[in-house]
């Protein structure tokens, strides 16, 4: 088929997309979901024992007409004449929506693990090997007086209104999820107990600004519901990468984020083991709050956590980095991540007229 498609059918593709779009923002596996009503109370149990692992319990949803809804854009896409390539990767968009929809069915059993599995596939043997390449640097920890989330707020404001002339984008201090930064579709949240040091809030200031609030705004600008086509993978993959990536460019990467990256891909790479064993072995190079937090993470949808498994997600910082740093060497045009996200999606979209280069928000690293 030719590199064109037909103006009728383009239109039906872009109403498709937005439905599709619309879908896949119900079915993330997001933060807010993904924290169990029990959080501080299964905490506590676990530090008051020497082999207690948590046992969560989640909010229940009605997930109740998605599932045909997803059968509903599959028929819809069959209608639509499009060349091979990008039917493909649309099924395989639909296919991860079907997945998501199985992951919160079963989030809070044993099944998740299978679940997110057929989101996240990992090669344990390319984490290993993620692990060896990693770049070898030295870096100091800070002993600046740490900045609570308030403070924190107000130097994310200032850069994205000084650098980037934005001030509305909300950010909002967040008491559900207290002790983490968290950024949802259309917000920033800082955990009200968040503290971090003030070389730790510039490289926050890239990664979560300069990074993913960027790629945001310029995929709201764009009006361009393709775009927002990515599946949970790959979409976590290349912006967290990015994110990573750019910390690194800056050298505002800090000792005790690029530990917890790698404490991150460490729990991964055991997450067969139980939360009390993940723990025990990641505090032998963290501190002990880090190590839970680190180790929640990824038995985060599990409701027993001595079980296999849980949500292994937090490898796509690291795998990120390394992709961004291949694409850097292959003299792969990194800028235009803040628009279309994932190279696949961007040079399908550029090949059949479906996305416009128009000036596009990129980061002012040095200004």
């Amino acid at each position: 088929m030719q590199n064109r498609i037909s103006d009728k059918n383009k239109k039906e593709l872009l109403k498709f997309a937005k439905k599709a779009a619309s879908l896949g923002n119900k079915l993330l596996l997001d933060t807010h979901r993904l924290t169990p009503t029990n959080f501080e109370e299964e905490k506590e149990k676990f530090y008051s024992s020497n082999n207690y692992n948590p046992q969560f319990k989640y909010k229940k949803e009605d997930l109740q007409g998605y599932k045909e809804e997803i059968n509903q854009l599959h028929i819809r896409l069959n209608l639509i004449s499009l060349p091979n390539d990008l039917r493909n990767y649309l099924k395989k968009y639909l296919n991860d929506l079907f997945h998501l929809y199985t992951a919160l069915e079963v989030l809070g059993t044993n099944e998740f693990t299978l679940a997110t599995k057929k989101i996240f596939h990992w090669d344990i043997d390319n984490i290993k090997n993620i692990k060896r390449n990693l770049p070898k640097i030295s870096l100091k920890s800070s002993k600046e007086k740490p900045l609570d989330a308030n403070a924190i707020r107000k130097e994310f404001l200032k850069a994205l209104k000084e650098k980037y002339r934005i001030e509305d984008y909300p950010l909002e201090i967040n008491n559900f999820n207290s002790h983490i930064i968290s950024d949802s579709l259309t917000k920033l949240k800082i955990g009200a107990r968040v503290k971090r040091n003030p070389n730790n809030v510039r490289r926050l200031i890239v990664h979560e600004i300069e990074s993913h609030v960027l790629q945001k705004l310029n995929i709201k600008k764009s009006q361009n519901p393709l775009l927002k086509l990515v599946t949970y993978k790959d979409r976590m993959v290349y912006m967290e990468g990015l994110a990573v990536y750019n910390e690194f460019k800056t050298n505002t990467i800090t000792k005790s984020a690029y530990d917890i990256y790698k404490a991150r891909l460490e729990a991964v790479e055991i997450s067969h083991k139980s939360f009390r064993e993940i723990f025990n072995h990641l505090v032998k190079f963290i501190s002990a709050d880090k190590a839970y937090i680190t180790t929640y993470r990824i038995k985060r949808g599990l409701g027993n956590t001595s079980h296999p498994g849980g949500l292994s997600k937090d490898a796509s910082y690291l795998e990120g980095f390394g992709l961004i740093r291949k694409m850097e060497k292959n003299d792969e045009d990194i800028e235009k991540l803040y628009l279309y996200r994932v190279p696949k999606l961007g040079k399908l979209l550029l090949k059949y007229n479906l996305l416009s280069l128009k000036q596009f928000l990129l980061p002012k690293f040095n200004s």
